[in-house]
Parts: structure tokens; C-alpha cells; sequence
């Protein structure tokens, strides 16, 4: 079974794409550490951008998102990439 990114393993978190319906404000914390913010619009047409960049070099152990707005969100995915334990 491939890793699922345990709290307990380091992560460098890149981006936060969401599905459904409407717009919504978000802000991202790592660690508890306010990252960033944005407004995104939730589409399910895949032309369209519904992604939230995170800032290069953000890595941390648990990722926290606040959002808000009339959306009607239906799924939410966190990118990240797995680190080595020494890093």
C-alpha cells in the first residue's frame, strides 16, 4: 500500500485543488503557521483553474484549510511530495 502521508512524516506541500459548485475564500496553515490566502472558484470543467497555489518550499508535518463562501465543495485534494526523513 503506498504512503498516505501520516502525520508523523514530512511533507513539501505544492498546490490545493477543489470540486464542486461556487466560489470560496481559503486560507492555508502548515503546522499551524498561516502559509497563504486566496479565493478560488470551484468548477468540475477541467479547462477552467480551481487550484490554490501554496508558496515553494512550504514543508511541514499537517496541513490545515479554512474556507469559506457559497460554494458547495465535493472533494478537496492536497499535492504534495513525500520527503526523506534527514531533510
Amino acid at each position: 500500500m503506498p504512503n498516505q502521508g501520516g502525520a508523523m512524516e514530512r511533507k513539501r506541500f505544492r498546490q490545493i485543488e477543489f470540486h464542486g459548485r461556487g466560489s470560496l475564500y481559503c486560507r492555508v496553515y502548515v503546522d499551524n503557521i498561516w502559509i497563504c490566502d486566496g479565493s478560488v472558484t470551484l468548477t468540475e470543467t477541467p479547462s477552467k483553474d480551481r487550484r490554490l497555489g501554496i508558496p515553494i518550499g512550504t514543508r511541514g508535518y499537517n496541513i490545515d484549510i479554512e474556507f469559506c463562501g457559497d460554494a458547495d465543495p465535493r472533494a478537496l485534494e492536497v499535492t504534495y511530495d513525500e520527503m526523506s526523513s534527514t531533510s
